[in-house]
């Protein structure tokens, strides 16, 4: 999940407690800071937390400093949040440069995109979301939402079930790959 934590994250994380499911959520360090509690609760609760920049920039037009910059201040939102430094790194827009995959291997994250966009981003209606997500999830797939998007999360319980009743196990992006991932690689599904 990217772009939050927002308002209505903690309302994920409860579907998530209820329905048994760990996550990964991409979160933007700025947000991060406002909302340590929120990061904390992730952690505590099983999920994973990972990287999505300091305030979700297009990394295309920074140069080598500024984006480490980004994600270093984004990273250390993290850590004083969560006591853990990530080891995933989701870039805004699937932006994924030799400068990106660079500045990660020294921070000791994987790059981590995705094979299923339902595209709540521009659509946002829930059952548009959850059809498309039934529709193209594959075995080993990762899948990309947004849970600072309403829509979304109101999607969020008939996705969980549809993919279940499909028979897909949830896991978190770690777990998709068993633990083998290795900093400044790029993963889109397993």
């Amino acid at each position: 999940m990217d772009d939050g934590p927002a308002p209505g994250t903690a309302k994920v994380l409860d579907l998530l407690r209820r329905k048994h499911v760990r996550a990964t959520f991409f979160v933007v360090g700025e947000r991060a800071v406002r909302s340590p509690a929120l990061l904390r609760r992730m952690v505590r609760e099983g999920h994973v937390v990972g990287s999505h920049s300091w305030n979700h920039p297009e990394f295309l037009g920074l140069s080598a400093r500024r984006l480490r910059r980004q994600l270093f201040r984004a990273d250390r939102a993290i850590r004083r949040a969560t006591g853990q430094r990530p080891r995933l790194m989701r870039p805004p827009f699937g932006e994924v440069t030799p400068e990106v995959r660079t500045a990660c291997g020294a921070l000791g994250e994987a790059v981590v995109l995705w094979d299923v966009d339902p595209r709540d981003w521009k659509d946002r209606e829930a059952d548009t979301v959850v059809k498309r997500v039934l529709k193209h999830a594959r075995r080993g797939s990762i899948i990309l939402t947004h849970d600072s998007l309403k829509s979304t999360r109101s999607a969020y319980p008939r996705i969980i079930d549809g993919l279940r009743k499909r028979g897909f196990t949830l896991v978190t992006v770690p777990q998709l790959f068993a633990r083998r991932m290795h900093a400044g690689r790029v993963y889109l599904h397993a």
